[in-house]
């Protein structure tokens, strides 16, 4: 009589799936504990000298810098996405001769949604490469508003899908160019919409300032 095959559950199984893995992770630390000098040394020797192994290395750790960012919010050197409003501060601004609340934000921000260094914003504006900010603090601590971030972002998306190279020749790129067209249609900085917006919340708030004090 031959022997009868033991059934498992679903359960079993996966249970000897995980203690296989686990003792096949044990195994594997163990091998690169006693080799990592002779695998690093491989490995260096084969990003340098191997294309194709050094560009899919490149490739993945894009990858990985665009999914943490996204996961913080952020615009990985422009991926199209908005930018997330973390602690903003509101300040009150002329907008088509009316003063109205809104949200803007300083450099730290900017560099961040467009991901390039602050020493690079700086350089643009001292170049005039870019218009100048039309808000400030102080008169020197710069603002922008969220339309301007944004727009920024989604075109530095159409020239880097990963993080800006520290190579990039600012002088002749076209990022520029686009960026100042952008901006120049904007009305203070802001979309229409974003106007419209702006004045329907400054309305509702005095209607119910009136109405408050007619009571």
């Amino acid at each position: 009589m031959g022997r009868v095959a033991k059934t498992y559950t679903k359960e079993e199984l996966e249970e000897r799936r995980e203690k296989r893995l686990a003792k096949l992770r044990v195994e594997n630390k163990k091998y690169y504990d006693a080799s990592k000098v002779e695998l690093n040394i491989a490995r260096n020797a084969r990003y340098k000298f191997d294309r194709e192994y050094r560009e899919k290395i490149q490739s993945q750790q894009r990858e990985s810098y665009r999914r943490k960012r996204n996961a913080q919010g952020h615009i990985p050197g422009g991926q199209g996405k908005h930018v997330k409003r973390t602690a903003p501060k509101t300040y009150e601004v002329t907008v088509r001769g009316v003063r109205v609340p809104t949200e803007l934000v300083g450099t730290a921000l900017f560099t961040k949604a467009i991901g390039v260094s602050k020493a690079t914003l700086f350089m643009w504006s001292r170049e005039k490469a870019i218009p100048d900010s039309l808000y400030t603090v102080n008169r020197t601590w710069r603002l922008y508003t969220y339309d301007q971030i944004n727009i920024a972002a989604q075109i530095m998306a159409k020239f880097f899908a990963g993080p800006v190279p520290r190579s990039v020749r600012w002088a002749t790129h076209p990022f520029l160019d686009d960026l100042r067209e952008a901006w120049g249609k904007l009305e203070d900085g802001f979309l229409p919409e974003t106007i419209d917006k702006m004045f329907a919340e400054k309305a509702a708030k005095d209607k119910q300032s009136t109405d408050g004090d007619q009571k």
